[in-house]
């Protein structure tokens, strides 16, 4: 298995039954520079083969809880002089690829969540003339492990085609219904799912603290 198959985006399996997400598309030979994403929790309320998942985002809370149970996941990454969240390829079990995810969906959306997906994906296409395959679709529904609540972390591949898309959906926006941005109110329990109650507010796209 090769880093360089590695993309921003695409989740990782481990051997203990962790889910990371990759983030960036240069990593060394020997890990895939990732954070925890996915937890096992007798009291989550994810399931996925019929083990219950937590979904955890803190950067703090996942690199503490790496450091006490999975303290191999904690590496110092020489090209960049710090000690991330890393996988060492030999402790992966599966790669989640998001333009694989997507291009099912697309081919035969089954959930509510997935023809939403197909129908946001679609839109976005039309309206950019960016091709769907140059979409990708992230996050829980990557993984098998979304639920109703879940949202749509959507990927576009190519600098131009991001422009192209980010354009899109401001005319999309305006012009259609079943598409609107966050509001001070809409966007409460998304920073409640992420952050709990730890005072951040995301603004304008900044995470500030209030």
């Amino acid at each position: 298995m090769k880093t360089s198959h590695f993309s921003e985006g695409d989740y990782i399996r481990t051997i203990d039954g962790l889910f990371f997400s990759v983030k960036g598309g240069i990593h060394s030979d020997e890990t895939v520079i990732s954070v925890l994403r996915y937890i096992p929790d007798e009291k989550g309320d994810r399931i996925y083969d019929e083990k219950p998942y937590r979904r955890v985002y803190d950067l703090e809370f996942t690199t503490k809880y790496l450091q006490n149970y999975n303290p191999l996941y904690i590496n110092y990454i020489d090209w960049l002089g710090l000690t991330l969240q890393a996988v060492p390829i030999e402790h992966i079990v599966e790669v989640y690829k998001p333009v694989e995810c997507l291009k099912r969906i697309l081919a035969n959306p089954e959930s509510k969540l997935e023809k939403n997906v197909a129908k946001f994906v679609n839109a976005l296409s039309s309206k950019s003339r960016v091709s769907s395959s140059s979409f990708g679709v992230s996050g829980s529904l990557l993984i098998e492990l979304d639920n109703v609540d879940s949202d749509i972390d959507l990927n576009v591949y190519g600098e131009q085609n991001g422009s192209r898309v980010y354009e899109a959906l401001k005319e999309l926006r305006e012009n259609e219904e079943w598409i609107s941005p966050y509001n001070k109110d809409s966007i409460k329990q998304i920073l409640l799912s992420r952050w709990g109650n730890t005072g951040r507010l995301v603004s304008r796209g900044f995470c500030i603290r209030a």
